[in-house]
């Protein structure tokens, strides 16, 4: 089996590919453009005895990001899985943006999971791969996220809408795509808001924490797997009951 895993450098997207790791998989690991996080990594793969390719890309130009995949793809001659968990996040306000924040935020946050998804989705057509998609969104959306700004809360919900447009897409080809919507995690980017606002956003958790970027993995592991083959367009909220519906 083979994976591509974007933002797999830190955070959510590295637990992602280490649990796939453990699954079986061998993976594309993106990474930012220095690279450098993608070698501990994939040493780290190595030795669990999974091979691994290594994509540095800057996510904010959808020329790298195209590319990148295309590295994967021909590395692995195709790929069975995608997981879209690059991102990054922003607590700056509304009164504060400027046109460029707003361009970067949206580029890495939805238009480059679009454009890694069609050619990932195309080459899954093209060789009749009966492939998985997970897209990582965001809590936030569903929220109207009180501690980050408007144009991440926009991006995200519009990862959350185009799951069920791949999901369309895909499915006359065999291709299932699902997203899932975590809440607050222990990431940089949990630390970042606690430095801005500062609060511990775990304390608006019902269950009175974070979560762990390993539990959001686990949920990948499961949309992955042949236990979640009647799941197609949903989107899993992992939470800890901060978004009840």
């Amino acid at each position: 089996m083979r994976a591509f895993v974007t933002g797999a450098g830190k955070g959510i997207g590295r637990a992602i590919a280490l649990q796939l790791a453990r699954d079986g998989y061998d993976l594309g690991l993106h990474v930012n453009a220095s690279g450098l996080a993608g070698l501990a990594l994939r040493d780290e793969i190595a030795e669990m005895g999974q091979r691994s390719v290594v994509a540095p890309a800057d996510f904010s130009d959808l020329a790298a990001a195209r590319h990148a995949v295309r590295q994967v793809i021909e590395a692995w001659d195709g790929l069975d899985a995608l997981v879209l968990s690059a991102g990054v996040s922003s607590a700056c306000s509304l009164f504060d943006l400027d046109d460029a924040e707003i361009d970067f935020v949206i580029d890495v946050n939805l238009k480059a999971p679009l454009v890694v998804a069609q050619e990932v989705m195309i080459a899954m057509r093209k060789r009749a791969i009966r492939g998985r998609v997970v897209v990582i969104g965001s809590a936030a959306a569903q929220t109207g996220g009180a501690l980050v700004g408007p144009h991440y809360v926009a991006a995200k919900a519009g990862t959350h809408a185009l799951v069920k447009s791949l999901a369309k897409a895909g499915a006359p080809y065999g291709i299932q795509v699902n997203g899932i919507a975590p809440g607050f995690v222990e990431t940089d980017g949990l630390d970042k808001m606690k430095a801005a606002h500062g609060i511990d956003p775990a304390s608006l958790v019902p269950i009175g924490r974070a979560g762990a970027p390993a539990e959001i993995a686990s949920c990948v592991s499961f949309l992955l797997s042949d236990a979640a083959s009647y799941v197609n367009g949903a989107l899993l909220d992992v939470n800890g009951g901060l978004v009840m519906r």
